[in-house]
């Protein structure tokens, strides 16, 4: 067994007070990751708590323990340990350790390359395509059964992650893994309806804006658009309803850089970035304090939101100049 993840495994038997968290903007991954690791803990007789800044995706709603993510605090804030699953940099936690009135331990559990180590104990591993796929293996070591839900949730990670298994994330490790789960009880067709052909109509009609909107630089190599809160009002959606919207941008033949740059409150505006091949946007979102992946990473970058726009696509069309 590896020693990082006996380490995790020993902290969990040994303890029984524990809160999940994840990064702000929840995505498929950072949901599944917390609830099989809550209800696996729960099947030990843990006690154990998700708290998260940011609220879950209408299109991840139709998993049975969502409501379980919550944003308001526990009635308990003293924690044995501290789960902080998907996130690369703890400063995207958001305010959730503030509000904590003690724990022993954080336990770091990541596959992001940016992960700066930030934990008491930490697994850090970017060979793995999910954190989903991490959790797993946890779940394996400390012998709990894997029911259909918690088989469930991990294959959402898995599945959203690496883009439906087409993303250079995308490894033999986690085929097996998927394999088990569904020899668990998963049901792969009703998961990829559920999060890929179903689409609420106003969803698709800001969807249409961001497409209407999107433009390409003078070479082609640079694709992007915006989600202003002018969008959002006329829809009456709100930013958690742009995921993946990225990557519709990303299939346009040519380009190299996709980015959505998402207006947020309180002069924020949230970035997110998919490249193709050599160009690593893990890079340029760590210069605006994000990260992530090589091919698709984000960041939240304060100002407003034309200049924020002007900024980021320079330091890109420099980056892109280098490859």
């Amino acid at each position: 067994m590896n020693e990082k993840v006996k380490d995790i495994v020993n902290f969990i038997k040994s303890h029984k007070r524990f809160l999940i968290t994840s990064h702000i903007n929840l995505d498929g991954d950072s949901i599944g990751a917390q609830l099989s690791l809550r209800k696996a803990l729960l099947k030990l007789g843990k006690r154990v708590e998700i708290w998260d800044e940011s609220p879950v995706p209408e299109i991840y709603r139709f998993l049975p323990d969502w409501k379980f993510i919550r944003q308001t605090p526990p009635e308990e804030l003293e924690f044995d340990g501290i789960f902080i699953l998907d996130c690369g940099d703890i400063e995207r936690v958001g305010n959730i350790l503030k509000n904590v009135k003690s724990y022993k331990a954080l336990i770091n559990i990541d596959h992001h390359m940016s992960n700066q180590s930030f934990g008491d104990l930490n697994w850090v591993d970017i060979g793995m395509s999910s954190t989903s796929e991490m959790i797993f293996y946890i779940v394996e070591e400390l012998n709990i059964e894997i029911d259909p839900e918690i088989a469930t949730y991990i294959y959402v990670g898995i599945l959203t992650d690496t883009g439906s298994f087409r993303f250079a994330n995308t490894t033999s490790s986690c085929f097996l893994v998927a394999s088990k789960l569904i020899s668990y009880g998963v049901k792969p067709k009703e998961i990829a309806e559920a999060i890929f052909y179903k689409i609420s109509f106003k969803r698709l009609k800001l969807l249409g804006l961001v497409l209407a909107n999107s433009k390409l630089t003078e070479d082609g190599i640079i694709i992007y658009s915006d989600v202003t809160k002018k969008m959002l009002d006329e829809t009456k959606t709100d930013i958690s309803d742009t995921e993946d919207f990225v990557n519709f941008l990303k299939f346009v033949e040519g380009a190299k850089v996709a980015v959505l740059f998402k207006e947020a409150e309180n002069n924020l505006v949230r970035v997110s970035l998919r490249s193709k091949g050599d160009i690593n946007v893990s890079q340029i979102a760590k210069i605006f304090g994000g990260g992530g992946h090589f091919n698709a990473a984000g960041c939240t970058v304060s100002g407003e939101f034309n200049e924020v726009k002007r900024r980021v696509l320079e330091v890109i069309k420099n980056n892109v100049k280098k490859t």
